[in-house]
């Protein structure tokens, strides 16, 4: 049986694979001029340690290696976080805890040391935080999307990575445009963390 943690996590993790996907969909079309997106997690984002299209499945939960969707969307994610690199009007920043890397498995550190060496990713940045920790209301994913009519589109999540997804988390998202005083609160709290902790960026 799914813990109430896990059950939250399945809806969140969709609606990120699909906002992702998104963002390059109306990049391609115009829609957006660019974007901004910053994954703030403990370990470098499970899908740029892991190749493209595949898992190293005994780094994860064995309740994430016995159900087949959770497996498809953190296969998918490989796919899609490459893919936003690869965009020059995208830049996607993987922040990290100090010594987070070092939480990694030697091969996922390699896989993701080659990520950050591929010359096609032109819009990744490879971050380690000076914080040795990130509170659990700001441990997720930010994204800031610059529309083609002026307005800023706005998406973040709070919630745990695929390697502590046993543990209880509450699962939190924000999605609206800047103009709702919520957003820019959530915005200014995860960004004022980031300067703190020695990532200062500008959207």
């Amino acid at each position: 049986m799914l813990s109430r943690s896990e059950l939250m996590q399945l809806p969140c993790v969709n609606f990120q694979r699909a906002f992702e996907q998104s963002i390059i969909k109306m990049l391609h079309k115009g829609k957006i001029k660019s974007a901004t997106a910053i994954i703030h997690t403990d370990r470098p984002a499970t899908p740029l340690c892991n190749r493209n299209g595949q898992l190293s499945e005994d780094t994860l939960p064995e309740s994430i290696r016995t159900d087949p969707q959770r497996l498809k969307t953190l296969k998918d994610r490989t796919q899609t976080m490459r893919l936003l690199a690869r965009e020059k009007q995208v830049d996607l920043y993987i922040a990290y805890t100090h010594g987070g890397l070092q939480k990694r498995s030697e091969k996922e550190q390699g896989i993701f040391k080659d990520e950050i060496k591929n010359r096609r990713n032109v819009g990744l940045h490879d971050v380690e935080l000076s914080c040795p920790a990130i509170p659990k209301k700001l441990s997720g994913a930010t994204y800031i999307l610059k529309l083609a009519d002026g307005d800023s589109l706005f998406f973040s999540l709070t919630g745990s990575q695929v390697q502590d997804a046993d543990k209880t988390m509450d699962w939190e998202y924000w999605f609206d445009t800047l103009k709702n005083p919520e957003m820019q609160k959530r915005l200014d709290q995860v960004l004022n963390f980031l300067k703190d902790c020695g990532l200062s960026i500008q959207v």
